[in-house]
């Protein structure tokens, strides 16, 4: 049957991603027709369904499969949205059936569209939950108002104050308010929450330091040499003296490393406006001038933090201890205050997904996940859906616009 009925005709690049069976990233930006290309890509799922499947079968196999469909968004408005323009499609492809089977096929899918997954990645999340997948959270979910939640953070922390029996330094009972304003923003974010989850080893301010350099060398590939070869004129012009200073600072103190940072530091806050390329450098010079901007970039922004944290390292690693401390109190009877906030919903989602038993009992039941404003998943959302595809990337179809994107990697 012709699926075009009432539907605008898709043009040559809408097409192919129409008519693609997953395990592919659409960019899509702005104004590219990305929600009818969505829209007409499950229309097409739907109709090889209706293709590969005797009518015989259609009244047991619809129920049965659409459920299995996933289309996930950014919002709640634009699940909602997504869903309205479906069963409209769906209203078109009744109307203008041609043959009675295609009315019933059709008229099937209709019925049962609401047994399609058309949500946001938190909703999907609370669903696996709801579901009792995860035998370590209960199927019951009370969503709790942000008020409730702060209430909750706080007392569990006030169990813990309790447990310590005045055996905590003066210093941190006066600063109780700010430790439990920092649970509140661990908990309120399910990325903050794994990072916390994670073991931290203490190791010494030079290993701290040279870490951290050798992880800024790879990120920025900086020059071991710079070409100041210019005429009389250009030498006195921005470009060249950047230049010129990275080349006495390595000249003088050697590469950046954990022992020459401090050095490096100190010359970045000491350069001025930063400056453009000109015509007259050569391409290795321009090259060469973006890297060492990017490396006083980054100086800039971390450096006094940072040797902050170096000089002060015995005293940053007591609080660490004790934020550590109370974050596992918190984690380990955060089940004594009823409720979940809603970051709970894809922290435990995520944590559930790691189990392989949970993992695979999942993917027994999901075939197929569309995901909508890709760029905006984060960390966690993103391995929420990895875990959920597994290593069968056709079972994923992915549209996003980088432009857009509000998170970065």
């Amino acid at each position: 049957m012709s699926l075009k009925t009432s539907a605008k005709t898709p043009n040559a690049e809408q097409q192919i991603a129409i008519d693609h069976r997953g395990g592919k990233i659409l960019s899509a930006g702005a104004g590219s027709g990305k929600t009818f290309v969505l829209i007409e890509h499950i229309i097409t799922w739907l109709d090889n369904l209706r293709i590969k499947t005797p009518s015989s079968e259609w009244s047991h196999v619809v129920p049965f499969q659409l459920p299995k469909l996933v289309l996930m968004t950014f919002t709640k408005k634009a699940a909602g949205e997504m869903s309205i323009r479906m069963m409209k499609r769906i209203d078109d492809l009744c109307d203008g059936a041609q043959t009675e089977k295609d009315l019933e096929y059709w008229s099937l899918i209709r019925q049962y569209l609401s047994m399609m997954n058309i949500t946001t990645i938190s909703s999907f999340c609370h669903k696996l939950l709801s579901q009792g997948y995860f035998s370590d959270v209960g199927s019951e979910i009370q969503i709790l108002s942000n008020v409730e939640f702060k209430n909750k953070i706080s007392n569990l922390f006030n169990l813990w104050f309790i447990s310590k029996q005045n055996r905590l330094n003066q210093v941190f009972e006066a600063n109780s308010n700010a430790l439990i304003g920092a649970m509140i923003e661990i908990y309120s974010s399910p990325e903050l929450r794994l990072l916390w989850k994670e073991p931290l080893v203490k190791t010494s301010p030079e290993r701290e330091l040279e870490d951290y350099t050798q992880g800024l060398l790879a990120t920025l590939s900086l020059p071991e040499s710079v070409d100041l070869s210019a005429d009389a004129k250009e030498k006195e012009k921005g470009w060249y003296v950047l230049l010129q200073g990275f080349d006495q600072l390595l000249s003088t103190h050697g590469r950046l490393s954990g022992g020459t940072f401090r050095a490096y530091a100190q010359w970045a806050t000491s350069v001025g406006t930063l400056p453009r390329s000109v015509k007259a450098m050569n391409e290795s010079q321009v090259e060469d001038l973006e890297k060492i901007k990017g490396l006083v970039k980054e100086l800039r922004e971390v450096s006094e933090d940072f040797l902050n944290f170096i000089d002060h390292y015995e005293t940053y690693w007591s609080w660490v201890e004790v934020f550590k401390d109370v974050y596992h109190f918190i984690d380990e009877h955060y089940f004594l205050e009823k409720g979940m906030a809603f970051a709970d919903l894809e922290y435990y989602a995520c944590i559930g997904l790691r189990n392989p038993q949970f993992r695979e009992k999942i993917k027994k039941n999901y075939d197929y996940f569309i995901v909508d404003e890709f760029q905006d998943t984060s960390s966690v959302q993103y391995e929420i859906i990895n875990h959920l595809v597994g290593d069968n990337h056709q079972r994923l179809f992915c549209v996003g616009d980088k432009k857009q994107a509000i998170y970065g990697f």
